[in-house]
């Protein structure tokens, strides 16, 4: 990895932005191998909230 970063900074502009991603490739790579190391990593947590809300709002379709 080229850098070492460990949060994305604050941007004045949208080209400041593209910048420091052109500077920064490989960021979601290292947050996400961080992540998986410490155990973080969710699998499909997004989908499965999805289908829990469904489920109870077939079980209560009154609420």
């Amino acid at each position: 990895m080229k850098n070492d970063v460990s949060e994305i900074p604050k941007f004045n502009s949208e080209r400041e932005e593209a910048e420091w991603w052109d500077s920064n490739p490989d960021f979601v790579l290292q947050v996400l191998q961080q992540t998986k190391a410490e155990g973080r990593l969710g699998h499909g947590t997004a989908m499965r909230r999805i289908a829990e809300i469904r489920l109870a709002k077939e079980k209560n379709p009154h609420e």
